[in-house]
């Protein structure tokens, strides 16, 4: 309703997607009390959402695709992404708040292991990637 949009465009920008959601994907610990959920979106981020006292609170923005995000899933602590920009990309799911991805050299499997969150970018691919699992 009219309330909603209204609510929705005064939250702050990096509390939301600016684009569609294309895919979801579920992650719990053991006992399940830190479930988190990834978001991928058309506005070519991921973000993870924490769950407490009744809501979903943004933990992080996963930043380096530069198109649509079509599709996420989380193996382990292993978040894997792709892309209308033509990749794959694998990232560390417990990264902190706005983890990006290098935008470097572009080699088969470019791999990175540092505080950006962004383990390896698999490219090469001739067209859109629309699906990880």
């Amino acid at each position: 309703g009219e309330g909603e949009d209204s609510l929705a465009r005064a939250q702050p920008a990096t509390d939301h997607h600016c684009g569609a959601v294309n895919a979801l994907a579920l992650a719990q610990s053991g006992s399940g009390a830190d479930a988190k959920l990834f978001t991928a979106s058309r506005d070519a981020t991921v973000k993870r959402w924490k769950f407490g006292a009744g809501k979903a609170t943004l933990d992080a923005t996963f930043e380096g695709h530069v198109d649509w995000v079509n599709d996420v899933a989380v193996l382990g602590d292993t978040l894997i992404t792709c892309s209308n920009d033509r990749t794959v990309r694998l990232w560390d799911a417990r990264a902190g708040p706005g983890a990006q991805g290098k935008k470097g050299a572009r080699s088969a499997a470019a791999a990175t292991r540092d505080s950006s969150g962004l383990l390896s970018t698999v490219y090469e691919h001739s067209d859109y990637v629309m699906c990880v699992a």
